[in-house]
């Protein structure tokens, strides 16, 4: 009598079915995992840029109500509670102290307790996570809007494009906006 259920030379065809179907699992692993971070890198870019425009909006609040923008020592914390309820973080940003997530933006103004500050600069570490603009140059009359270019801002250098370019935390350069 044939056993009708068994045969020898079947059992090995289910091996390499499951051997394919983890090889084709691996190739699209392969291509969606760095498309999947490159997305995530240019999300962050975009959440530091909207993060910056709100707070651009309501130094400008702050401005229309005292005449002046805080000054570097004060910084962003003359906003809360006024103006904001708290200051976003960085999404770039590394905490030295590591008490929290993630640090704040960088804020820079050309005044002091003595002069009135008329121009601010805030600044986002950007992907490489370290920052690069440390002493911001306020010479000119105005750096405002977006700042940063293909490569990010370094030194005291202010580009005007948008920074989209950034794929990997190996992208150097600050990212900021800056006012009026």
């Amino acid at each position: 009598m044939k056993k009708l259920f068994f045969r020898k030379k079947e059992g090995f065809a289910l091996i390499k079915l499951l051997i394919i179907v983890v090889a084709i699992i691996l190739i699209i692993a392969g291509i969606t995992i760095p498309r999947f971070l490159g997305a995530r890198m240019k999300a962050n870019v975009a959440r530091a840029f909207e993060d910056m425009k709100t707070l651009a909006d309501k130094l400008e609040m702050y401005y229309t109500d005292e005449g002046e923008y805080p000054v570097t020592s004060i910084g962003l914390a003359a906003l809360v509670p006024d103006y904001i309820t708290r200051i976003p973080k960085d999404p770039f940003g590394k905490d030295p102290y590591k008490t929290a997530r993630g640090a704040h933006y960088r804020y820079y103004s050309n005044g002091d307790r003595s002069t009135p500050a008329t121009l601010w600069l805030i600044v986002s570490n950007g992907p490489d996570g370290n920052p690069d603009v440390l002493a911001p140059n306020f010479a000119s009359n105005s750096v405002a809007g977006e700042l940063g270019g293909p490569n990010g801002a370094i030194g005291t250098y202010y580009g005007s494009d948008k920074w989209s370019a950034a794929t990997s935390k190996r992208d150097k350069g600050d990212i900021g906006r800056g006012g009026p």
